[in-house]
């Protein structure tokens, strides 16, 4: 515990945290300047990543897709709206939020990239849009990723810092926890409940958002992937479209239009999130079942624009350039009718063991059903809206399990936590909102400043309390993987195959992002992989060079010239000539390889 705190307190930098705040500020900037002062902080920020996605969509798909003026026009923009806040003499209503999780960011803030989908894809994006400053297509440079059809609008929020501080795989962590303190911010506005919010409002948000979150996943949050931003958005588009519905605004459709923008950028699959929140909010424009104004449902009409070009443009890009990068609904005579029942026993049993989640879900879906025979008022409609995502949503997931899904992952319902997790912070905002109900109905103890400095201690500590759980990227064994790969990087080899024969094949996508094509990686082989001795010798094929990670007797048979030991080999193939050695940390084997 004690050489784990040492290591992440000397890892702590300042400027990943200036950076990546920043580029959370350029965008909020240019969202004061669209949707106006009065709206929550993340609705303002989205609103500007909203515009920023659009105008990089445009720019991106259409002749040479240069995006290098972009930066520029964001920042003059942002210039313009700093000015006018200062004249006003304004600040961001969720200042204290992001006060109170720096301690957090501090922690991280020397993180270095250590999980799968990091090194598959999600860091290759980032660094392209750093190297190129265009989106990978035809005639383009190549990107290693797997998944290049992705849209780009996550990597770019990390592109605005990087144009700041140079590259950072810390940023994406980080990028991720200032938008959770946004989060925070419309939760404390919400437990405010019309009062203005202070301390102990901030402290208990940013709390639902992180601690005692319901979906708070470390290695999903303190990473570069793109749930967090998913989530956000989600949050963001569910309170504009219940707001909309409530007060038809064109301000609201405007910033409900540019969220829905941003997170049809963040996933291809998000398209599904934006038609459910546009439904949703449809549906809550009904009043007594009478069907809505036609103005009402014009501003509707509108909002649901940004997303649909955002998303239209790049399904054409895509065809043209990147067609065959991406999963895609399969004919309806090849869907795997068969598993639905074991497709939905799965989903049951994962439902189980995520009490918290399901809970908090299936009781808004409780509530929705008793405002089908009385009225609940404004948030209780916030709650059926939430109740129509979530089934929605998983309604989805139940079709892509047996549409688009190979039918192994269908059977076992692959990653249907985490796609879940893309609606957790709306159970924050049902928490919320239970936790006010409840505070009307029953009377309220004076414990207002002790809560306070309960909350305020809680998520200053927590990040100490739970460093094991927050800086899992100094795990041994993977700053060992990382370490060797770039010191193979530098020794201008080519050809390598890649022997793990203990592992989960993270260190071949490691190598894949270290590597970024030279030395080519020709073969890999993984833990997954029972080979014999002679099964190995064939899979390396004629490749120059062996670089063995893991070892197992298969491999020590198949290469005997090699010195089997806790360490990791590196060799030329032919002659089994030894090129370097690289021991293990402290000289033993990991108790399990990554």
């Amino acid at each position: 515990m004690l050489d784990l705190l040492q290591s992440a307190f000397a890892g702590i930098s300042l400027l990943p945290v200036l950076g990546a705040l920043a580029a959370i500020a350029q965008l909020w900037l240019v969202g004061r300047l669209l949707v106006g002062a009065q709206l929550p902080d993340l609705i303002t920020f989205g609103a500007g990543w909203g515009a920023a996605v659009l105008a990089m969509t445009v720019l991106g798909t259409m002749g040479d897709g240069s995006l290098v003026l972009l930066p520029y026009l964001i920042w003059a923009l942002a210039a313009l709206a700093l000015g006018l806040e200062i004249r006003a003499r304004r600040l961001p209503t969720g200042w204290m939020s992001l006060v109170l999780v720096l301690p957090l960011a501090l922690l991280i803030s020397g993180r270095i990239a250590s999980e799968w989908d990091e090194f598959s894809h999600w860091l290759h994006a980032f660094r392209y849009l750093d190297a190129f400053a265009t989106l990978p297509g035809k005639g383009r440079p190549a990107i290693e990723s797997c998944c290049a059809a992705y849209p780009y609008g996550w990597p770019l929020l990390g592109w605005l810092s990087s144009r700041l501080i140079g590259f950072s795989e810390a940023v994406p962590g980080l990028l991720n926890l200032f938008q959770l303190a946004l989060c925070a911010e419309l939760l404390a506005r919400i437990l405010a409940a019309g009062d203005k919010p202070g301390w102990g409002h901030h402290a208990w948000g940013a709390l639902l958002v992180t601690a005692l979150g319901t979906t708070f996943v470390p290695k999903l949050v303190f990473t570069a992937y793109a749930d967090v931003p998913t989530s956000a958005m989600v949050l963001a588009g569910l309170w504009l479209g219940w707001r909309l519905a409530e007060q038809p605004g064109w301000r609201l459709a405007l910033a409900l239009g540019l969220c829905c923008a941003t997170l049809v950028t963040q996933k291809p699959s998000n398209l599904v999130l934006v038609v459910l929140l546009l439904g949703s909010t449809f549906v809550l424009m009904f009043r007594a079942w009478r069907f809505p104004p036609a103005g009402t449902l014009l501003k509707l009409v509108v909002a649901a624009l940004p997303g649909m070009a955002v998303w239209w443009l790049w399904r054409h890009f895509v065809a043209g350039n990147l067609a065959g990068e991406e999963m895609a609904l399969r004919p309806l005579s090849q869907w795997h009718f068969d598993i639905l029942g074991v497709v939905a026993l799965g989903m049951a049993e994962v439902a189980g063991n995520k009490g918290g989640y399901f809970g908090a879900m299936l009781a808004a879906c409780a509530v929705a059903v008793v405002g089908l025979f009385r009225p609940l008022g404004e948030s209780g409609r916030l709650v059926r809206a939430v109740a129509l995502v979530f089934v929605g949503y998983n309604a989805f997931l139940l079709l892509a399990y047996i549409a688009i899904f190979i039918k192994g992952e269908g059977e076992r319902v692959a990653s249907y936590w985490r796609y879940n997790t893309h609606l957790g912070l709306l159970t924050a905002l049902l928490i919320a909102v239970f936790a006010v109900w409840a505070l009307r109905r029953w009377p309220q103890p004076r414990l207002g400043r002790p809560a306070t400095i309960l909350a305020v201690m809680l998520i200053v500590a927590a990040p100490l309390v739970g460093i094991r759980h927050i800086r899992f990227d100094l795990e041994p064994a993977k700053v060992f993987l990382r370490a060797t790969l770039q010191q193979v990087n530098g020794m201008n080899l080519d050809e390598i195959a890649l022997i793990d024969a203990r592992g989960s094949g993270l260190s071949h996508v490691m190598a894949s992002y270290e590597w970024d094509g030279s030395p080519d990686l020709s073969v890999y082989t993984t833990g997954f992989d029972d080979f014999t001795p002679d099964r190995y010798l064939s899979r390396v094929g004629n490749a120059r060079h062996l670089l063995v990670v893991s070892w197992n007797d298969a491999v020590a048979q198949a290469f005997p010239a090699l010195p089997r030991g806790p360490q990791a080999v590196l060799a030329e193939r032919e002659s089994g000539k030894v090129l370097a050695i690289f021991p293990y940390p402290g000289g033993l084997e990991p108790r399990q390889f990554p």
